[in-house]
């Protein structure tokens, strides 16, 4: 067990939770479309930064080789983050591309209403590995996790805490909004949001699927889905140390 100065990022799918609120075999197939989405966040991101662990519509990373300046890994995840969000974007919309006069169950309907948020913090953190899985603990991973919970009217952006963006030589985004959260037992934590340039989602109208066609189509996608992570297990999240 130590304590080492971390920095810790959050990458966050927004409407996860209306997304998995489904008939059971629009679940079967939610679950195939998320689990690519946080694969694509995951394969995206690149050493420094680790995977800790999937967090349900969530991928917490971090990076404990942060050295005696902390402005060079900072800049290097800002930059990261910036790659995360728009592979997300491109998968996003290949997936949305896809789903065009497609299945009709709800999850293929409504892949269009999800998006990415990114948090970013810096800070001390207790680092303790049991049964071969590590652990980070203290105030700093509590910070993050509570800025997930924040007053931002967006469902696109990346949150960066004011011990992470104070180390950066540019901004993340051109667009940036400051302000302050008050959080129970932390107090107030000062953060700049980053807006990506919004993007065109238009796609072109087309019939769907009948019902039952669209169902048969959702199980066939997902016995497919299952058997292609099956094919690519070993070497699933590869370029994440850990």
């Amino acid at each position: 067990m130590e304590i080492k100065p971390t920095v810790m990022v959050i990458a966050d799918i927004s409407g996860y939770t209306k997304f998995m609120s489904l008939h059971r075999v629009a679940l079967l197939h939610a679950e195939v479309i998320i689990t690519d989405l946080l694969e694509t966040v995951t394969h995206s991101a690149q050493f420094p930064l680790k995977l800790n662990k999937l967090e349900g519509d969530a991928a917490f990373l971090y990076c404990d080789e942060v050295g005696d300046d902390p402005a060079a890994a900072i800049n290097d995840i800002g930059n990261q983050i910036v790659i995360i969000m728009n592979a997300f974007a491109d998968k996003h919309r290949l997936l949305s591309e896809r789903s065009v006069g497609g299945c009709v169950c709800d999850a293929c309907r409504h892949i269009g209403d999800l998006r990415l948020k990114a948090f970013a913090h810096y800070g001390d953190v207790v680092i303790k590995t049991t049964n071969g899985f590590t652990e980070l603990g203290g105030e700093a991973p509590i910070v993050i996790h509570r800025m997930t919970k924040n007053n931002i009217h967006s469902d696109e952006y990346v949150m960066a805490s004011a011990d992470f963006f104070r180390h950066l030589s540019k901004p993340v985004y051109p667009h940036e909004e400051r302000g302050t959260e008050s959080y129970d037992s932390i107090g107030d934590v000062d953060f700049v949001a980053y807006f990506p340039e919004a993007r065109d989602t238009a796609l072109p109208d087309v019939p769907r699927l009948t019902r039952l066609t669209g169902i048969v189509e959702a199980l066939r996608l997902f016995v497919v889905g299952i058997m292609g992570r099956g094919w690519r297990s070993k070497r699933a999240f590869a370029n994440l140390p850990t």
